[in-house]
């Protein structure tokens, strides 16, 4: 009899336990969409990697550009990757925004020449640098409008 008992608990603690589970994704937010893409330079000489994160459905939606850091070396730059940013965009993404990753030139998957050098420390040039950066982050919402 006791083990009919235990029996009977475990699976209903089982059945209770899946139902949570089934129900667990409402208690987090819609359902999300995730893209790789590959999004135009604002004058179409390159290509940047960017992943889009957004809640799955019709919008419309507001838009946010999650932009990563600047690792110090050529190693670290082409590990970058969205993946960093994946828990902090879902959060944005769940709230109902369109999230926008784009991995700058010389880093992660879009590779290419790092265009953020400022150069030597005897004569540097930060504004170019940031010039380059501020090219790829703002190409992303433009190019990606659509998506």
């Amino acid at each position: 009899m006791a083990r009919g008992g235990i029996l009977k608990g475990l699976i209903a603690a089982i059945v209770l336990f899946a139902a949570a589970l089934a129900n667990a994704d409402q208690h987090l937010g819609p359902r999300l969409v995730q893209e790789e893409v590959r999004v135009p330079s604002l004058n179409g000489k390159y290509t940047l990697a960017a992943t889009i994160l957004r809640p799955e459905g019709e919008g419309p939606y507001g838009a946010i550009v999650l932009n990563h850091g600047t690792p110090g070396s050529a190693t670290g730059r082409a590990r970058e990757s969205t993946e960093l940013l994946m828990n902090s965009a879902a959060v944005f993404a769940r709230r109902g925004y369109v999230v926008v990753m784009p991995l700058r030139r010389g880093f992660g998957a879009t590779g290419g020449e790092f265009a953020e050098d400022p150069g030597t420390c005897a004569n540097p040039d930060y504004r170019k640098g940031e010039h380059n950066a501020a090219d790829d982050v703002m190409a992303s919402p433009t190019s990606t409008a659509s998506a």
